[in-house]
């Protein structure tokens, strides 16, 4: 679900949605004879952008999702380093994937040349990846990337670890002012606890600072594997879902961007949100500052 900052933004750039658009969740959305499940079963009701956020709601992203078009969000995946290089200064980084019509066709045409249905691309595979569900991967690094890009107001940025490379980000916000602005209010939302109902990220709040934070779950295995559980203690290690949580600060002089990842930790939510809250608290709180750092400058003296 942390995928679904990108549907955010590019609706809200694009004008495809508006902040106030409404969406119904009752618990589902049916394409043809399948019914599409919403996380909560139960339904959400009416949601907005904000809503749609906070609450993690499927259904308001599978609709969202469809008026942009598995082109668009490929589009806006790359975008934000998602399925693409980051461009940090290691050897062999995965890129992973966003799934598109042209990956689906190379994969799938090979082994059913004759069978069309199993290589086009539906709006059902469309729903799928508008809350990077299907084939969709990426990694803990392009996640920070994409954070980054919304405590950055819009703009992209390139993680280092050579110091001499320094922080480096584009020019231009491909996002608009007003798209930035609507997904922050709907990730600070999110974790903040006076709000009501509350959001799913509630566990990475912290007193003093304004937490920007979206909680994810990556499926290990169908759900249908997980119905003969009555709870997640009673699922085996390795059929749990694993748990994401992105997290962001503003309100501070230096900003930070979080991903954190736990390995069939369930829910992001439990097992992802401590961790990211716990390293937030170190940053801005804990820490003893780090020392100016000074390189040779094969002159005088030293350079900052």
């Amino acid at each position: 679900s942390v995928f679904k900052l990108v549907i955010a933004g590019a609706a809200l750039t694009h004008r495809i949605a508006a902040p106030t658009d409404r969406v119904f969740c009752s618990g589902g959305l049916r394409l043809g004879n399948r019914l599409f499940r919403c996380w909560q079963r139960s339904g959400h009701g009416w949601m907005d952008m904000n809503q749609g956020l906070v609450q993690s709601c499927d259904v308001y992203f599978y609709n969202i999702g469809l008026r942009l078009n598995v082109d668009r969000i490929n589009d806006w995946s790359e975008r934000f380093s998602l399925g693409a290089p980051t461009g940090i200064d290691l050897p062999r980084e995965e890129t992973g994937l966003i799934p598109s019509r042209e990956w689906k066709r190379s994969v799938m045409e090979p082994r059913h040349p004759d069978e069309p249905w199993e290589w086009n691309w539906f709006d059902g595979d469309t729903v799928n990846l508008s809350i990077g569900q299907g084939a969709t991967g990426t990694s803990p690094l392009q996640n920070a990337v994409m954070m980054a890009a919304i405590v950055n107001g819009g703009k992209r940025v390139y993680p280092y670890m050579n110091q001499a490379l320094g922080p480096r980000a584009e020019p231009e916000p491909f996002m608009s002012e007003r798209a930035v602005q609507a997904v922050r209010e709907g990730l600070l939302m999110c974790v903040e606890k006076d709000t009501f109902p509350t959001g799913t990220g509630t566990a990475a709040q912290i007193d003093g600072l304004r937490v920007m934070g979206k909680t994810g779950t990556a499926q290990v295995v169908a759900l249908s594997h997980l119905e003969p559980y009555d709870s997640v203690e009673e699922i085996p290690y390795g059929m749990r879902h694993h748990a994401w949580f992105v997290a962001g600060v503003i309100d501070q002089p230096v900003r930070l961007a979080v991903a954190v990842i736990v390995e069939h930790g369930h829910a992001g939510s439990s097992a992802a949100a401590p961790l990211a809250r716990e390293v937030l608290e170190y940053f801005y709180t804990d820490r003893v500052p780090d020392p100016p750092l000074t390189v040779a400058s094969g002159g005088d003296g030293e350079g900052p």
